[in-house]
């Protein structure tokens, strides 16, 4: 155990229910990526974030205001549709109304299940904490992970 690095969960970071092409809504987007990593259990940034590649890609490879005219750019760029493309629902229009990223937890023993059940907490707390989810009942920016159903489970018993 003094050895090995511990064990790490990768749970979905979902954006959905908004206009992804409003600059207030990506700034949100990425305060709630770099939010949870102020969680115990998370000690990264997302890895792959396709806003935050988005972003770099527009500031250096267009002269585009316009951000369907960049998001048709940015997915027409191989290496960004490879690792995107799965993960951006656009409309009829080209906005982008649902996305997600991955975020590891990468600091949580798989082992000890009162570690599983603190980190379900408090990315709880943080989705909750956020202005954009403030008065919904089912709230635009959330994580899921299928194995929080477990840890739900097993925090009442």
């Amino acid at each position: 155990e003094e050895y090995t690095g511990r064990s790490s969960q990768s749970p979905y970071v979902y954006f959905r229910k908004v206009n992804q092409s409003d600059p207030s809504i990506q700034t949100q987007m990425m305060e709630y990526a770099e939010d949870l990593v102020t969680i115990k259990g998370i000690e990264q940034s997302p890895e792959f974030f396709w806003l935050a590649d988005f972003q770099a890609f527009v500031a250096n490879e267009t002269n585009t205001t316009d951000f369907v005219t960049q998001m048709n750019e940015f997915l027409a760029t191989p290496s960004y549709a490879e690792l995107y493309s799965r993960d951006i629902v656009r409309n009829s229009d080209g906005i982008v109304i649902q996305s997600r990223t991955r975020i590891n937890m990468d600091n949580l023993d798989l082992d000890v299940v009162r570690e599983q059940i603190e980190a379900l907490e408090e990315q709880r707390s943080v989705s909750e904490r956020q202005p954009i989810n403030q008065g919904q009942d089912d709230w635009p920016f959330f994580t899921f992970d299928q194995t929080y159903n477990i840890w739900e489970f097993c925090k009442y018993y």
